[in-house]
């Protein structure tokens, strides 16, 4: 969403916005997802990136690379592990992708493409 638009927004489209989304966040940290449960066709784009990429400004002899390649390797794990619960849903097209957490901005084309394909398959 742009600058712009949040310049229009008043107090109380800002408290309305608050109110229905605090308790819906409330409610999805309230217990662990079980993406294997949805029925209805699901895309997950898992982001299966190297530390290189996460961390391109790092080199192996930053003071930084060893705690960032580390807390890389924790996050990878997880979300490796998610991307696994999401494969067991024979509802879910999963894409591993060679990316990080901005993997929508990295591999934007490929994002686009295969957000394309999924939903002309899923709109059938």
């Amino acid at each position: 969403v742009d600058d712009h638009h949040w310049e229009h927004l008043d107090t109380a489209d800002v408290k309305r916005r608050q109110a229905l989304l605090g308790p819906l966040a409330s409610e999805v940290r309230s217990h662990p997802h079980q993406p294997w449960r949805i029925a209805a066709p699901t895309l997950a784009l898992c982001a299966t990136g190297s530390p290189d990429r996460a961390f391109g400004w790092l080199t192996p002899d930053s003071t930084r690379w060893r705690a960032a390649t580390a807390e890389y390797e924790a996050t990878t794990r997880e979300s490796a592990a998610e991307c696994a619960r999401v494969r067991r849903n024979p509802a879910a097209t999963t894409v591993l992708l060679d990316s990080g957490h901005y993997v929508f901005f990295d591999q934007r084309l490929l994002v686009i493409k295969r957000m394309r394909l999924f939903l002309t398959h899923a709109l059938r």
